[in-house]
């Protein structure tokens, strides 16, 4: 690997939930990072040390692409939820990959298994991971397998998130007996841990990766609910699993990508051996306790920075354009929010649940209460979006389409006019309810 540069980094599946927090650690340390992301949009700041590239990976054309002029690559891409397309996306994609790497002479590949490989009986999700860790053991390249404990971090994407929800219940619900035991570990610590493999202190080999402290998973539960959500553990009712997948079923049918499937259900309810310290020795890594982590997970994102999401979005919705605020497009709007002492209410989460909701709370309180702190923050997210790169296109375009713009224009005097209809209605039902705004 060459010593006078620092290698170059193939991230796949960058706009995942782990792909994220390794993407924008390796920009951290100065890497050039190219992110290969399924479709367009992306969750990642402007970097000239990042490039963005739209491919399949089930796709051999698109991966060599991907590979080119590439030292590292990071495979994080996967299908989780028992998708029809988990063979295309997991097998034939590290079939892909595989290929490529050997044409582009790749000096590394870290790829991220999952610990449900090791189960006895396993569904679509482990039964792939699992054929595509044969195929890498096979394939005689120098490859890292990590497979990590449940990953925490931010509470709106993966699992972590259902878990989220699921603890701030008044009862908690969880298929099976829940005394599987986990470790979990902080997804900033899962990009550090990769970080390790790629800075050559492992050239090769397979390591189970987690936290330090290992809980049943019934008590992780609590441990959110106590920790992240500040309330008293609760009672824990446990659903048999044969039941869980009836539900499972269910879900299949109704959704694309249903919150519990057969595989969820089958590797959160069986013993699932692992052994941390191995990577721990080879490395010396060391990552965040669980208590530690969820305090941090809190600090970073509080009902503030959900506010703020929730905002952004709703300005570049009105602006037309299509973009899922980053997490340091938020940070930015939450810092401002509290350098122009705006932070002593926070919109309810009423209206972050329904975001729809706040097309009527803008409107009515444009006339209620136009200097009041919800227009100032609405007029922040405005200057935020308006000087982001992602609405140059949009607002600044090469040629003037006057039909297109019309077009626009109509479609917004539709809807400004459904506002101001049912706007007023909807601000003087969440005054009275007290869901307007709260104290924090």
């Amino acid at each position: 690997m060459p010593t006078s540069r620092l290698p170059k980094i193939l991230v796949t599946g960058a706009n995942g939930f782990i792909g994220q927090a390794v993407v924008r650690h390796f920009l951290a340390q100065g890497y050039d990072v190219r992110a290969l992301v399924h479709h367009q949009g992306s969750h990642f700041s402007h970097s000239p040390n990042l490039e963005i590239v739209c491919g399949d990976i089930a796709r051999y054309e698109d991966v060599r692409a991907a590979c080119k002029d590439i030292d590292v690559c990071i495979n994080l891409a996967a299908r989780k939820s028992d998708e029809p397309d988990s063979f295309q996306v997991n097998v034939q994609g590290t079939k892909n990959l595989i290929r490529a790497a050997r044409q582009e002479k790749l000096k590394k590949i870290i790829h991220i298994s999952t610990l449900s490989t090791k189960i006895a009986e396993g569904g679509v999700y482990a039964r792939t991971k699992a054929a595509a860790d044969t195929l890498w053991q096979k394939s005689g390249l120098p490859v890292v397998i990590l497979r990590p404990s449940i990953v925490f971090g931010n509470p709106d994407e993966g699992v972590f998130a259902r878990l989220v929800k699921m603890s701030a219940l008044p009862v908690i619900f969880t298929i099976g007996d829940g005394t599987q035991n986990v470790r979990p570990i902080h997804v900033e610590d899962v990009a550090k841990a990769i970080a390790c493999c790629v800075e050559q202190k492992v050239q090769k080999g397979e390591f189970d990766l987690g936290g330090n402290d290992e809980i049943s998973l019934t008590d992780f539960l609590q441990y959110i609910r106590v920790h992240f959500h500040g309330k008293r553990p609760t009672l824990v009712i446990h659903i048999p699993i044969q039941v869980g997948f009836l539900i499972a079923e269910i879900l299949k049918k109704v959704s694309s990508r249903p919150f519990l499937t057969r595989s969820n259900i089958l590797g959160s309810t069986q013993t699932i051996p692992m052994n941390t310290s191995v990577f721990v020795q080879a490395t010396g890594f060391s990552p965040l306790s669980l208590q530690a982590g969820l305090q941090k997970t809190r600090a970073e994102f509080d009902a503030q920075y959900f506010e703020a999401k929730w905002l952004l979005t709703y300005v570049f919705e009105g602006i037309g354009i299509h973009y899922h605020p980053t997490v340091e497009d938020v940070r930015v709007l939450r810092n401002s929010f509290r350098f122009h002492a705006l932070t002593e209410k926070t919109t309810h989460p009423f209206g972050q649940i329904f975001p729809f909701s706040i097309l009527g709370v803008d409107a009515a309180s444009r006339f209620l209460d136009s200097h009041g702190a919800f227009q100032q923050k609405i007029l922040l997210a405005a200057a935020l979006a308006e000087c982001h790169p992602a609405s140059a296109e949009k607002l600044l375009p090469k040629t003037w389409d006057v039909k297109g713009s019309l077009l626009f224009l109509f479609g917004l005097a539709v809807k400004t006019i459904i506002s101001l209809v049912f706007g007023f209605f909807a601000f003087l039902l969440f005054h009275t309810l007290g869901m307007y705004e709260q104290d924090i």
